[in-house]
């Protein structure tokens, strides 16, 4: 199973010297002297790079690494000069340092861009800090006079001699906020550090702050012509893949001959000679992208492999994220995440690319919010009018259709973006429990005549969040490189109404790039599906799926409602096209807590014991 494949793969990259994971702890004791048992930090593959008084940091081999000497910190990741060459900095500006000491993070936010975490220590404590672009992952927990801060969950277990519990109000609220980032995870103590965020570390104290705000830049470039912003979305996303692409030989894109995907390969292509791409495709036509991908690749001249969904490659008791402190995934993408570790191993890849992110960032919309924002600007008039042709012939509804979500969408307008939850099969006691709670992240909420269309770009790149750390990062890193946050914050600057000119969804980055891609994914308006893939296991897991929902852990525990599950799971066919993934959800979700609690019942004796010492 994943598990037999994830082992031969990370054999085959061993011996090819191409591991090339990121990972990194850093502790935070609240006692004077802190000493670490070498034994147990060679053991987790970590190696002491900075110690203090008070902080000890760890990382792999691979990680970079800047110190702030003589200032007390480090910078862990990549790191790069938002204005200057496209390679990871080895040192920054003592004057950016010492502003790092003195709590302020503006000038490393503004000048500079990358996949980071950071800490500084100072008079009162120390800070701990995320980069923006949610890139690059930040765990912590309490371990007993500590805090400890973690690339990944095994490592933070690791380092803190924690034995893993599951967090069953984490679950149903991960289940119910429907992909909404939030500190709390689904194992217990277990909390990540949200991007954009900075914690400060105290003897009894621990705040956390927001230090990057999306709304800081919506809106920016309003004032600047299409032309203009079409020039800088190109030369900014150029720039930025370029950057990440330098680091690595042999890449594996994920393409799908849609836009995004085809836009970080083309700007690959420019820097890595080995690009080998990989489309997977269903029996079904909704789901066969060949056709696309090859008119990229032909382009690029780069390898393409087409494989075929397979039903050989679900298992319904393996979860998608068994490294992670959260269910995240569907089971139809265990398919996926198979074909893609084997080719890596077949190819000696050193990392995957994807283009993920780019409808988020890129303000990907079939609302009628750009026209409600057109008219909050500039009135009732022809630019609006323009603008009403636009949604019509992007979305192929009628005028008169346009006009009445439009008019919906200014008669429903607030400050604060409504996350919708997702009640479907989960207990009516949750459901109440959680709505009593609320839907809640610091980036919703937006300043006074925060406008529809800017809300709804904001919330589509934090539901890019969490779906950065798929399986195969266990092997080798996955770049992210549309969320850059350079690229984010100028698309944040540019009016809904220019993201859907023409009629086009995504119109501004199909112009940037129009000389560079091929005509026919350039002017694509499909997309593909997996959707019959879906259909397929559940018609063949059918049994086995009632089993896992109706008598598991989620019944058991009154997070799922049988009742409604049992009613759909008795059709011989699932009528709402919705419910099908839902249920995917629901089985790897009761597949990712088998997995923590046999987990956490065999590492039960080696959690007893801490791999900290203290010592006055």
């Amino acid at each position: 199973g994943h598990i037999r494949r994830l082992r031969a793969s990370l054999a085959v990259h061993a011996d090819h010297g191409s591991v090339m994971i990121p990972r990194y702890a850093v502790v935070i004791s609240h006692s004077p002297s802190l000493a670490l048992d070498e034994r147990h930090a060679w053991s987790t593959g970590r190696l002491p790079v900075y110690r203090s008084n008070g902080v000890i940091a760890l990382t792999s081999a691979s990680v970079n690494k800047i110190d702030l000497s003589p200032i007390p910190g480090l910078l862990i990741g990549d790191l790069y000069n938002r204005h200057g060459p496209t390679e990871p900095l080895q040192v920054i500006p003592a004057t950016v340092a010492q502003s790092l000491v003195d709590g302020n993070l503006s000038a490393l936010i503004s000048g500079y861009w990358g996949g980071y975490v950071g800490f500084v220590e100072t008079s009162t404590g120390a800070m701990v800090f995320r980069d923006p672009s949610a890139t690059f992952p930040c765990y912590y927990a309490h371990a007993h006079d500590c805090m400890v801060f973690a690339s990944d969950v095994s490592t933070l277990l690791a380092m803190c001699g924690i034995n893993p519990t599951i967090d069953w109000h984490g679950i149903g609220q991960y289940l119910f906020r429907f992909g909404l980032p939030t500190s709390e995870t689904a194992l217990a103590g277990v909390k990540e550090l949200l991007p954009g965020t900075a914690m400060r570390v105290g003897n009894r104290s621990a705040e956390i702050e927001q230090i990057w705000s999306p709304w800081d830049f919506v809106g920016t470039r309003q004032n600047r012509s299409r032309d203009e912003n079409i020039a800088a979305v190109r030369r900014v996303i150029h720039a930025c893949v370029i950057a990440q692409a330098r680091r690595y030989a042999r890449p594996l894109i994920s393409v799908s001959g849609g836009l995004d995907s085809s836009i970080v390969a083309a700007c690959l292509r420019e820097v890595v000679t080995s690009v080998t791409a990989l489309t997977m495709y269903t029996d079904d036509p909704a789901g066969d992208e060949r056709n696309y991908a090859r008119i990229l690749c032909e382009a690029l001249d780069c390898e393409l492999l087409c494989h075929r969904y397979i039903l050989t490659d679900v298992d319904i008791d393996a979860p998608c994220s068994p490294h992670l402190p959260r269910p995240v995934g569907r089971t139809q993408a265990n398919a996926y995440e198979n074909t893609l570790i084997d080719l890596a191993a077949e190819h000696q890849s050193d990392s995957f690319f994807t283009g993920n992110g780019g409808d988020n960032v890129f303000a990907f919309s079939r609302s009628a919010a750009a026209v409600a924002d057109r008219i909050l600007t500039t009135g009732l008039g022809k630019k609006a009018w323009n603008t009403l042709n636009d949604i019509s012939d992007q979305t192929g509804s009628s005028l008169r259709q346009a006009a009445l979500a439009t008019r919906r969408a200014l008669r429903n307008r607030r400050s604060a973006y409504r996350w919708r939850p997702n009640k479907r099969f989960l207990h009516p006691n949750l459901v109440e429990e959680l709505e009593g709670i609320g839907l809640t992240h610091h980036w919703l909420p937006g300043p006074a005549g925060a406008l529809p269309g800017q809300l709804s770009h904001i919330a589509g790149i934090l539901r890019a969040h969490q779906s950065l750390e798929p399986r195969r990062s266990i092997i080798a890193p996955v770049v992210n490189p549309l969320l850059a946050q350079p690229i984010q914050e100028l698309c944040l600057g540019i009016p809904s109404w220019q993201w859907c000119a023409g009629g086009r969804d995504r119109s501004v980055v199909r112009s940037a790039f129009s000389a560079s891609l091929p005509a026919e994914i350039i002017g694509r308006r499909a997309k593909g599906t997996p959707d019959s893939f879906t259909a397929q296991i559940i018609d063949l897991f059918r049994s086995g799926i009632r089993e896992r929902l109706l008598d598991g852990n989620l019944a058991k525990g009154r997070i799922v409602d049988r009742e409604s599950l049992e009613m759909v799971l008795r059709e011989p066919r699932i009528s709402r096209a919705e419910d099908r993934p839902r249920i995917l959800d629901l089985l790897d979700t009761e597949a990712w807590i088998s997995h923590w609690m046999a987990r956490g019942s065999a590492s039960g004796e080696a959690a007893c014991a801490s791999i900290f010492s203290f010592s006055q």
